[in-house]
């Protein structure tokens, strides 16, 4: 997890969370544990839905790394892969556009799962609160 996911769910945290939510609950009898299962977490999942998604794009398009690491063809990415269709002095447009249409398939089948706390997450809104 990045440093920009752990300041963006931490400050989801601080500011969407009101803080007399953890005092209810604690009052209630539920401890610690139980305050972050059945009150925070469902309130954070817009934060959690972006987290993942940006995680995930992240390391899904991560060409750099895998480039340095990865020494066997049967092993490449498939952002390695569309880079192979580039030569020194051709380049196959039509199979680097199929693979880089083939690539964005599992990011939107995640966005689609993901999409209505993504759209809170970036709007900032809270799932379960109206304003």
């Amino acid at each position: 997890m990045s440093g920009f996911m752990v300041m963006l769910v931490r400050n989801y945290f601080e500011n969407s969370i009101p803080e007399e939510l953890y005092e209810a609950a604690r009052i209630d009898g539920a401890n610690k544990l139980q305050v972050f299962f059945m009150v925070i977490l469902p309130l954070a999942k817009p934060a959690l839905s972006l987290a993942v998604i940006f995680s995930f794009m992240n390391k899904w398009n991560d060409y750099l790394w895998p480039m340095a690491i990865i020494r066997s063809e049967n092993h490449y990415t498939i952002q390695i892969a569309i880079k192979m269709f580039q030569g020194q002095f051709n380049t196959d447009w039509p199979m680097m556009l199929t693979g880089a249409t083939v690539s964005v398939i599992p990011i939107l089948i995640l966005y689609v799962a993901f999409q209505k706390g993504f759209e809170q997450g970036l709007s900032g809104a809270s799932a379960g609160m109206k304003e």
